[in-house]
């Protein structure tokens, strides 16, 4: 499978950006629920996430690393979303833009 990444650099530190972000995850469910289906979530004891869900019946998965500058995606998509990769990882960067700002 194809993989795709985005990154954003933060000042807020680790336990603040987790908290963040926590809370952003609840946002996307609400925005893109008709969208999406098949939500997993899975924070660890360290405030990382593993995730998966399917968007338009194509499976997304993925983890979200956060330390205490910068918060990292890097997951996998389907060849058939090949073409949306770029369009991913541009919307995945601009959400984490927005809950980090």
């Amino acid at each position: 499978m194809p993989g795709f990444k985005a990154d954003f650099v933060h000042n807020l530190g680790k336990p603040e950006a987790v908290e963040r972000l926590r809370s952003f995850s609840e946002q996307v469910r609400q925005r893109y629920g008709s969208q999406i289906s098949e939500m997993e979530e899975n924070w660890d004891d360290q405030g990382n996430l593993s995730f998966g869900f399917k968007a338009m019946g194509l499976a997304i998965s993925g983890n979200l690393l956060i330390d205490d500058a910068a918060a990292k995606v890097e997951g996998q998509i389907p060849f058939a979303a090949i073409a949306f990769r770029g369009r991913i990882e541009s919307e995945i960067t601009a959400a984490l833009k927005s809950a980090l700002a």
